[in-house]
């Protein structure tokens, strides 16, 4: 109902709304890119004429979490709790490290040419590697409009 006093702000009935992110599409592509390049990586390693190690397990379990985050940050999906991607992240940070670092140490002592190979592997690598921990920090820390449970969320285009 409008009142006479020109000074007083207009009533508004809105609810809010959190708009969710726009153009996603590059992201599905990572994530469709990582995924292929995630399940062919455990396919060989549970396939390949190379004995198991105890690291692959461990490998092939974390980077099933990781693809589930991405999966839910690239598709708008609750799963599990912020929490847990972010205690993931660490988990995560800290695993690459170590698996790096026996790989480069293997190589050190086999190869001949261990620098230029884990060089290569690096360049190639390191945007992947990027990419996915950019995918799971957006997902835990600046999802808020998909964790938030008493708002209405604008259908993307």
């Amino acid at each position: 109902m409008p009142t006479n006093n020109p000074y007083e702000a207009p009533e508004s009935n809105l609810e809010p709304v959190i708009q969710a992110p726009r153009n996603m599409l590059w992201w599905k592509i990572f994530f469709w890119v990582f995924l292929v390049i995630q399940l062919s990586a455990a396919i060989s390693m549970l396939t390949g004429y190379e004995t198991l190690t105890w690291q692959d397990p461990i490998d092939i379990v974390i980077y099933g979490f990781v693809c589930a985050g991405i999966f839910g940050f690239v598709y708008q999906k609750k799963i599990l709790v912020p929490f847990a991607w972010r205690i993931l992240i660490a988990i995560t940070l800290l695993w690459d490290s170590f698996y790096l670092g026996t790989e480069f140490y293997d190589l050190l002592v086999t190869e001949e040419d261990a620098r230029v190979i884990f060089a290569i592997i690096l360049i190639v690598f390191s945007p992947l590697l990027f990419l996915q921990y950019l995918a799971l920090y957006k997902y835990a820390f600046q999802s808020a409009y998909l964790w938030q449970e008493n708002t209405k969320r604008a259908a993307s285009e």
